[in-house]
Parts: C-alpha cells; structure tokens; sequence
C-alpha cells in the first residue's frame, strides 16, 4: 500500500513539474509575476522528486556503467547541474520576489543565459520522459498486432512533424544557443492552447529518449533506470 502510495506521488509530481516547467518556457502566457512564482513552486517540485528518487543517488557508485545507464542518467547529471547555474541568472531578473539571490552576473548575461538554460532543461527533462517511455516498449513492439505498430508509427510521425514545426517556429532552436536576450520561447495563443504546443514541440526529444533507451537496453536492466 505504501509503495503504491509512493508511485503515486511520483507520478502526480512528475507531471506538475512538466507543466509546470511548460508554463515557465513559455513566459508570454504568464507575464513576468506568475513566471516567477511559478520558478519557486518549480524548484519545490524538483526538491519533492529527488526526495521521492533518493534511492536512486545511492545507485550511482554502484555497479558497472552500461549504455543504458550513460543514457538514463547522463540527462539527470546534466539537468542537476544546469538547475544550479540557472539559480545564478535568477537575482539580476526578479522584479516580483521579495528576495533577490546573490549573482556575479549582470542583467543582460542573466537574461540570455536564463533563456537558453531553461529550454536546454526542457529539452533534456522531455528526453528523460522519453526514457521513461521507452521502458517496456520493444516488449509491446514484439507482440503488438500489425494494425496497431501502423496505428503507432503514423502517429509518432505526425507528433514528430507538428512537434519539429512548433520546436523551430517558437524560436527553440535560437534559445539552446543561447543567442536571444529575452526569457521565454515565442506563443502566440489562448494559454491551454499555449502549453499544448509548448509540449508537442518537447514531442521529439520525449520519441529521442524513448528510442535511446530502447535502443541501449536490449533487455538489460539498470540501476540507473528509476529516476
């Protein structure tokens, strides 16, 4: 009962983080207040998540370091690591919090690097959903009927399309270089319409994840693969 209750809370975690976290690239739906409190429930999310995976973090000195789990936890390392020099841009840019964090960094610096910083979060938190994804996916793939793989692919191909067409038009591709000044990917729409195009256009990097993890496992089983 406990460990369902644990599953559970990981799971309603999990998807409060990527909508949230959708809300957050897509500043123009919220305006700069709400974009900053929705920053700290974020961070408090991210708190609840590796409490509930703490077991995991024991795992990493364990055990010998396959291609399945470079795969599963190099994108947690990285998105660990970016979450803590994304805290340096936050001070120079609140303009709503009564706190201000400490920064060396000045406003204009803050500002791209905040940007480019939360779109590669974004990208590498929808290739770690993709790894969740992929679990037991070449397991169906075998004993799923023909009328269904046809009904999967052509759906993963139309996701990928739309979702290649919104990453590029909503100007991703200029934040992960880190070549705009502003906080925010461009959305130009009702705020529920908004986030869904926020998330389809994460829609290729989730089917990149799904297909690594797939392709890396072959059956073997990780440590690593319950983050």
């Amino acid at each position: 009962m406990q460990g369902n209750m644990r599953k559970g809370m990981k799971v309603l975690v999990d998807v409060a983080m990527l909508l949230d976290l959708a809300f957050l690239v897509a500043r123009s739906l919220t305006g700069f207040a709400i974009h900053e409190w929705l920053g700290i429930g974020f961070f408090v999310l991210v708190i609840a998540h590796n409490l509930l995976n703490r077991p995991w973090w024991k795992t990493l000195r364990r055990g010998r370091w396959t291609p399945l789990r470079v795969v599963v936890a190099v994108p947690i390392l990285l998105l660990a690591g970016m979450g803590v020099v994304l805290l340096l841009t936050i001070g120079p840019l609140t303009t709503a919090l009564p706190l201000r964090l400490p920064s060396p960094l000045g406003v204009w610096t803050s500002r791209s690097v905040h940007a480019g910083l939360a779109c590669w979060i974004y990208v590498l938190a929808q290739f770690h959903v993709g790894t969740h994804c992929g679990r037991g996916l070449r397991g169906w793939w075998r004993s799923a009927k023909g009328s269904a793989r046809l009904l999967s692919v052509v759906v993963c191909l139309a996701l990928l399309a739309l979702g290649s067409y919104d990453f590029v038009v909503m100007g991703f591709p200029v934040h992960l270089a880190f070549a705009y000044g502003f906080t925010g990917v461009a959305v130009d729409a009702p705020v529920a319409y908004g986030v869904l195009e926020v998330l389809l256009a994460g829609s290729p990097f989730v089917f990149l994840g799904a297909l690594a993890r797939m392709l890396s496992g072959r059956g073997a089983r990780s440590g690593a693969g319950a983050a």
